[in-house]
């Protein structure tokens, strides 16, 4: 169920958004609904790896960078659910399987997938958490970038 943000708060001006917003719980992700745009600014809750792989298959989140970052925190989320060896698989699967050739998102999977595996399994959900953020923030920056320089 999506939420309805407001996107001119701060008295009226206008602020800048990153794709994903953080929410106060500390671990729900709400990523814009970009098929709502340019009419209505929604902020979707993605609570699981499945509402991160309904959002990438649905084209709520577009751009193959943006759909790498959906995807890592939808193995940061089922990492929270369930830090386990084989969930950690399932959700890699589910995944990978809302866009098989996009290179991005299995780029992001196995970052993140890396980093979780290798990590003790009471770290996993930190250490999902900390590189979804790190490749969202990666894309944010790129994209800067882009703008400056052209």
């Amino acid at each position: 169920m999506p939420w309805q943000d407001g996107c001119c708060a701060d008295e009226g001006r206008r602020q800048a958004f990153s794709q994903y917003l953080a929410r106060a719980d500390g671990w729900t992700v709400g990523a814009i609904d970009q098929r709502r745009l340019p009419h209505e600014f929604v902020v979707a809750r993605l609570t699981n790896a499945a509402d991160a792989a309904d959002a990438i298959r649905s084209m709520l989140v577009r751009g193959a960078p943006l759909v790498g970052a959906t995807a890592a925190y939808g193995v940061a989320l089922a990492m929270r659910a369930d830090n386990s060896d084989a969930n950690l698989d399932q959700a890699y699967k589910l995944l990978i399987a809302t866009r098989p050739t996009a290179i991005n998102l299995k780029w992001a999977l196995d970052e993140i997938g890396a980093g979780a595996s290798s990590s003790a399994r009471s770290a996993r959900v930190d250490a999902a958490y900390t590189r979804a953020r790190e490749i969202s923030e990666e894309d944010v920056a790129i994209n800067r970038d882009i703008g400056r320089h052209g």
